[in-house]
């Protein structure tokens, strides 16, 4: 039987956990609205198991709606400035970076990175823009899987396991593999470390607090929790990750810094608003590219079929939350959920991010993320 058709079932069918202590730190709507918004927020979060979570719907202008709920750790609840490790979320992060530094001709998102790495995945040309629009013909093979995080160079990982032939038979494929080497072929480029590209081309200029080293962070980290069955023992150990050392981060080193640009980015809900504002509408990123980015370059198929693929993007296109195109990313890892989407015929968004919960789904796209998103879509609720 179905894996994920079990865990759905139990995330149904079994007691649900206690309802965890929340508050409302943000809302656009009226003071009658206030409770009535809260309930409905919390009840999905309750619904889907979280340990913690943080909700934000935001507009164009800054202001938003924001339900915080739950822990991030022990004796620990969610805040405002809560950072969490954004899982691949991350993926259009480092789009936006990549295509800032496009437009400043200081790249060129179509060049073989094999002119530039140190190594080469196959014979045939690949480009930043086939890496994040995963069109590369990269797989997560079981190397990948089983040696991803113990330390091994990326050299030992190029094979046939993750490397496929040609990207030509294959139009689309998801791979964490690929879209790690897009930290490898920045730091090639521009002979900079990744952390220090992000820091100059997007967190700095968009005065974010974000780094893809926790360590840089410090303090108030979540956790991430397995709630079906809830292990007390993080999947995401948040101090743990912090008390490792940090060294080489301000190095280029394509050989190791291949598990960063995929899913590793640190960030707070005010910081992945700041993200969201940036994808939304011109400033940070002109017209032109920001459409280019909103392109479909591939369907996930059978995957989801409410899902195309944009560079370093989601479009979502299913009408039971809107009637037009939706775009952003969502994340998935150590037990944890999490979703930056955002409408540009309402020049709004939304911001997920959570420390546990139910990870039901029945295609690509988490149950919690859809049944948030539907949310987002009532505005009269929030605004």
């Amino acid at each position: 039987m179905d894996k994920q058709w079990l865990y759905n079932f139990a995330a149904r069918a079994l007691p649900k956990p206690k309802r965890k202590e929340n508050t409302l730190s943000a809302f656009l709507g009226s003071t009658a609205k206030r409770s009535v918004f809260q309930k409905k927020c919390t009840d999905v979060l309750h619904k889907h198991r979280c340990v913690g979570a943080s909700i934000t719907f935001f507009s164009l202008d800054g202001t938003m709606s924001r339900v915080l709920y739950g822990l991030a750790a022990p004796d620990t609840p969610i805040n405002d400035d809560t950072h969490f490790r954004v899982a691949s979320v991350s993926k259009l992060i480092t789009a936006l970076c990549v295509m800032k530094m496009e437009e400043n001709s200081d790249i060129s998102i179509y060049d073989d990175i094999h002119d530039y790495l140190p190594y080469r995945l196959r014979e045939q040309p690949i480009s930043l823009k086939q890496l994040m629009t995963h069109t590369a013909g990269l797989h997560d093979g079981d190397s990948y899987n089983n040696l991803i995080g113990t330390g091994v160079p990326v050299t030992e990982l190029i094979n046939s396991e993750n490397v496929l032939p040609s990207a030509d038979k294959y139009d689309w494929e998801y791979s964490n593999f690929g879209a790690g080497q897009v930290a490898c072929v920045l730091e090639s480029m521009l002979n900079k470390s990744f952390e220090m590209i992000m820091q100059e081309y997007l967190f700095e200029p968009l005065k974010i607090s974000a780094s893809f080293y926790p360590q840089h962070i410090g303090k108030n980290i979540a956790n991430s929790y397995n709630v079906l069955p809830f292990k007390e023992q993080p999947a995401l150990d948040a101090k743990l990750r912090v008390s490792r050392s940090d060294k080489g981060w301000d190095k280029v080193n394509q050989l190791q810094h291949y598990t960063l640009s995929q899913g590793n980015c640190f960030i707070n809900a005010d910081g992945l608003v700041q993200i969201g504002n940036a994808f939304l509408r011109q400033g940070y990123l002109s017209t032109d590219t920001l459409e280019r980015m909103k392109t479909p370059y591939a369907s996930f198929g059978k995957a989801d079929y409410r899902l195309k693929q944009g560079i370093g993007s989601f479009i979502i296109e299913d009408n039971t939350i809107a009637k037009y195109p939706l775009y952003g990313h969502q994340g998935y890892a150590y037990g944890s959920i999490f979703g930056l989407y955002i409408d540009n015929e309402n020049n709004d968004g939304m911001v997920f991010c959570s420390s546990g919960c139910s990870l039901a789904r029945k295609y690509v796209m988490a149950d919690i993320n859809l049944d948030i998103m539907k949310i987002w879509q009532n505005r009269e609720l929030w605004k």
